[in-house]
């Protein structure tokens, strides 16, 4: 066998606790994938200078699409996201498959919940999240699933093919 594939990931994903909350994430489907890939982890928030633990941020529909905030404090971290998730894809030598956390306002793949406002308590819609966005725009084609969509067998399946990993 080869190379094993590159697989972007979330960091949480792959035990790196990360999360607003100082958690990780055990994905029984990402883990099976270990021993298969070469994991590139990524937390794009801790990357723009979020700590950890740290205040929880939102999607809020702006001008100019959905805006990444930080209602504790006031701060409209999109720009900071985007400069940073150009930067780093660019960073990168190649990339085979992507995986990663759902529901999550920088990574969610049309997921993440959407509020009306600042300090709206229900969210009024879904979207992607602002990582996300600029990984589907640098990787276009390279197959692209959340922790969740990989817990479908078919989901997996493809995605397994996608990256070119044999399954024994």
């Amino acid at each position: 066998m080869g190379a094993k594939p590159r697989i972007l990931v979330s960091a949480c994903l792959v035990g790196q606790r990360v999360r607003y909350d100082g958690n990780g994430i055990d994905s029984p489907a990402v883990r099976s994938l270990g021993k298969l890939v070469e994991w590139v982890p990524v937390c794009p928030e801790v990357e723009i200078g979020l700590g950890v633990p740290r205040p929880k941020i939102r999607l809020v529909p702006g001008d100019d699409g959905l805006r990444l905030l930080q209602p504790d404090g006031r701060r409209d971290l999109t720009q900071s996201m985007f400069e940073f998730g150009n930067s780093w894809c660019s960073q990168q030598t190649e990339i085979d498959g992507i995986i990663l956390k759902s529901r999550s306002p920088s990574c969610g793949l049309g997921d993440a919940m959407v509020f009306a406002d600042w300090d709206d308590p229900s969210p009024v819609s879904h979207g992607e999240g602002r990582f996300a966005t600029v990984v589907r725009q640098v990787y276009p084609g390279v197959p692209c699933v959340s922790e969740v969509e990989l817990e479908v067998s078919e989901v997996f399946a493809r995605f397994v093919a996608g990256i070119g990993v044999g399954l024994d």
